[in-house]
């Protein structure tokens, strides 16, 4: 209950919390309405939860650069970081496989062209097809 009220008042007050109140879904999205940097204190298991990057992502885009690193690659929460500050999309990760993945790679071209910095988000070693 106290960790909660604290991280009402302070979202950084995620940092001092104890692990098992960083993994808390409740207290890390109390902390994260308050202040969505408190994301980057936030368990990783947290930080992997669509739910709540979803909405850390709704206050700001760049959280999107605490998320874990598989969802930092996820089109829904890339798309919503983007429209909320475009560049954020500096954090997001391309996938190297895609297609393996379940990812689009139009998606991610996209993302790259419309950005003015085409050929960014592909990957920087040359894939080579079976």
């Amino acid at each position: 209950w106290s960790a909660l009220c604290a991280v009402r008042q302070h979202g950084d007050a995620l940092a001092l919390a104890a692990e098992e109140l960083r993994a808390d879904k409740e207290v890390a999205l109390a902390a994260i309405r308050q202040d969505w940097r408190a994301l980057r204190h936030a368990a990783l298991s947290v930080r992997g939860d669509r739910e709540v990057l979803l909405e850390a992502i709704q206050l700001s885009g760049y959280a999107l650069q605490h998320a874990v690193e598989d969802m930092r690659s996820h089109p829904e929460l890339v798309a919503a970081a983007m429209a909320q500050a475009f560049p954020a999309l500096e954090v997001a990760v391309m996938p190297l496989f895609p297609d393996v993945d379940g990812l689009d790679p139009a998606f991610w071209n996209s993302c790259s062209d419309r950005s003015g910095i085409t050929g960014k988000l592909r990957p920087a070693v040359a894939i080579v097809a079976k």
